[in-house]
């Protein structure tokens, strides 16, 4: 798993074509893995910022924001 609850993150919300709709900050409160035809994929649920909520992410939408 790349990412751990209270990671520090950049998130990006995209149209369907993969346009950047919005983006922001935000912190990973958990981590679900799905299997589909012997593929693992992980979604991750962010607290974001910006909105005062919080929103699934797919792993390519998400950065860790560097710190100590």
């Amino acid at each position: 798993m790349k990412y751990v609850p209270g990671d520090l993150v950049k998130w990006i919300s995209e149209y369907d074509d993969y346009i950047v709709k919005d983006a922001g900050t935000g912190v990973i409160l958990s981590s679900i893995t799905y299997n589909c035809q012997n593929n693992n994929y992980i979604t991750y649920e962010v607290y974001r910022n910006k909105h005062n909520d919080k929103m699934s992410f797919e792993e390519r939408n998400i950065q860790k924001i560097k710190g100590e």
